[in-house]
Parts: C-alpha cells; structure tokens; sequence
C-alpha cells in the first residue's frame, strides 16, 4: 500500500476492530496527522486486537501533524501487534515516532527499522503493563529547533508486570534528556544494542531515572560488536542521574561517561545498583 498524500484525520485509522488484520508494506509519503492510528478501547471494553504489519515507512510530516504511529487502548489480554519495521523521519513540531499508551493487554513487536528527529520523542511509553519491543535504530536530534522536548526514548507511569525492550543502536545529540524512566511501579526496561551514543547540550540528562518503585528494573547490556553505553554533556546536565527508586544495572565493556565543568557525569541517589 502506497499512499502519497493524506489530510486531515490519521492516514490509516484502526479502531475496535474485532477481526484480525494483516497489511503487507506500507508507505505513507506525505501526511498532516498520525500516519498509523490503532486505538481498541471499545467503548471500555476493550477488543482484542490481532494485527501484523510488513515494512512501514512514513515521512514528510508537515507543522503540527502527529505522531507516525499510535498504538492506544489495547486491554484485552492475548492482543498482539506485530511490525517487520519501521522507517520514520518525524520533522513535525510535536511528532513522535511511535507512541504506545495504555496498553495493558498488548504484546507490541516491531522487529527493525529508523526513527530518526521526532522532536517529542522517538519512541515515548506510557501507562502500560504489556510488552514493548523494538529492535531498530533510532537517531535523535533537534530537528525543529525550540521544539525538541523529549529525547531519544521515554517510559512512563509503566504499571506492574510491563516489559519494554530496546535492542538496536541508539544516538541522540540534543538539547532534550536521550533516555527519560520516570513514574514507573514494577517495570522492567532493558537496552541491548551494541552502541548507545548519547551527546547532551544545555540542561539535558543522558539517562534519567527518577521515582521508579514497585521492584522496578532499568537495565543496560549492550551486545557485544559495538561502543557500549557512552554519554558526553557538553551544558549543565548529568551524564546519568538515577534517583528516588529503582534498580539499575549498566553491563559490559567500553563504557563511558564524560561530564563537564558544569554538569555532573553520574549522580545516583537512593536507587539500588544491581549486579
């Protein structure tokens, strides 16, 4: 499916839909709201939900248009959405590249791809107890400067049981903190690529961990072949600030973190360091 042009309400939009769907790749070049919408709420019932997608790529997201892909309201246990990839540059002022929320039934698999820009966010995680997992890579920066408030990834308000996986490189250079954990209870959060390069300007973090509770769990194991885990502040911010909660564990060789006359390289305060 190619679609070159769409205005107005999402380009494709799947809502309660009971029956299975399956879609081969797809192609929206052009857009002026989200480029995929999935919402199952049902009315609060919440439908069950069985979908696969081939290769996505969405582009050329004009002003204010939304994210490239929504993925809202999944309950219903058992539901699952399955994505070869996805390839996305989100230049639109407030675009995220995929957004999941409240998503407690759902097992969410997108097995490669791009995310690059998206000055809201590449990939932002909320309000869910399901399984998240994406296996692509993401490059953030301040495409639309003035408008890069949430950086690379962002998992919050995640509910007990929830496991989200990242397993693909990951760089961001940008005035907006790279990689957001906050508000968490009983989650887990892995981070396996080989190279997670995170470059910081002005008050921005690195990685931020702040009030994850409930056994919540913050991992970084980067696979072998590749830099590891290496963050520079260039401003006032911390290379990596982990406090009020949580377990975090930063694995492997060849990490680094370098901090600056201004801002810190590691503050870690009432958190646990695992193993």
């Amino acid at each position: 499916v190619t679609i070159l042009e769409a205005r107005g309400a999402a380009t494709i939009s799947l809502n309660d839909v009971a029956a299975e769907y399956v879609f081969g790749d797809v192609r929206i070049l052009s857009r002026q709201d989200a480029g995929i919408s999935i919402n199952a709420d049902g009315g609060g019932v919440g439908v069950q939900q069985t979908g696969t997608f081939g290769n996505i790529e969405i582009f050329n997201a004009g002003g204010f248009a939304g994210n490239a892909i929504d993925i809202q309201n999944i309950t219903a246990a058992g539901s699952t959405i399955n994505i070869a990839s996805v390839e996305t540059a989100v230049n639109s002022f407030t675009g995220r590249g995929i957004w999941a929320s409240n998503n407690d039934g759902a097992t969410i698999n997108i097995m490669g791809g791009s995310i690059t820009n998206a000055p809201a966010g590449a990939i932002v995680i909320s309000n869910s107890a399901g399984t998240f997992s994406y296996a692509g890579t993401i490059n953030h920066s301040d495409s639309v400067p003035g408008f890069a408030v949430v950086g690379a990834v962002r998992v919050e308000m995640g509910e007990a049981g929830a496991v989200n996986t990242f397993s693909g490189d990951i760089s961001s250079n940008s005035t907006a903190t790279a990689i957001q954990i906050e508000n968490n209870v009983g989650t887990t959060t892995n981070f396996t690529g080989q190279s997670i390069n995170l470059t910081m300007s002005g008050a921005a973090d690195g990685v931020l961990l702040q009030n994850n509770t409930g056994g919540s769990v913050t991992n970084f194991a980067p696979m072998s072949g590749g830099d590891g885990l290496d963050i520079a502040v260039n401003g006032t911010g911390t290379g990596f600030n982990a406090s009020n909660g949580g377990t975090v564990t930063v694995q492997g060789t060849g990490n680094s973190i370098n901090g600056s006359d201004n801002g810190a390289a590691i503050n870690i305060s009432t958190a646990a360091i695992g193993a």
